[in-house]
């Protein structure tokens, strides 16, 4: 199993904790006219996959895929929190493990005993620690087209 499949499986399993918290599991590359994403330029170095569908397509988790799918090491790519229409910055989040860490001690903190969000937390550690280094990073200025 590759590390994509890993986490279609693991956003699969938690589904529910999703839906009602973080939207609809996305996990599709950006390729709706990515030469102009909501003014930004989404190809090349610069592609993204939306992880989560927040119910507006110009802010989401975007994981940095640059020119390769990283289909094998797809767990270690830069997750970034887009907000297209802010002019804010995109935030970076970490890797997978991290995000979905963060998401989830988010979620616990608003409820106070839910066995699904503690195994949901426990099934992260098969995942990588290890965050992908583009040698830069992922920039409003580098992808905005005005």
């Amino acid at each position: 199993m590759n590390s994509k499949e890993k986490i279609e499986n693991y956003l699969e399993k938690y589904e529910e904790l999703w839906y009602t918290n973080e939207g609809d599991i996305a996990l599709n590359i950006i390729d709706d006219n990515p030469e102009d994403y909501y003014g930004w330029k989404l190809t090349g170095k610069y592609r993204m996959m939306m992880l989560f569908f927040h119910g507006q397509s110009n802010c989401f988790p975007g994981i940095w895929i640059g020119n390769d799918d990283h289909d094998d090491d797809l767990e270690k790519c830069p997750i970034y929190f887009c907000d297209i229409p802010d002019d804010t910055e995109p935030i970076c989040e970490g890797n997978f493990k991290l995000y979905m860490k963060n998401c989830l001690n988010r979620l616990k903190e608003d409820n106070e005993s839910n066995i699904s969000i503690d195994n949901a937390i426990k099934d992260l550690d098969t995942f990588s620690d290890e965050i992908l280094d583009y040698g830069e990073k992922f920039t409003r200025d580098k992808v905005e087209q005005y």
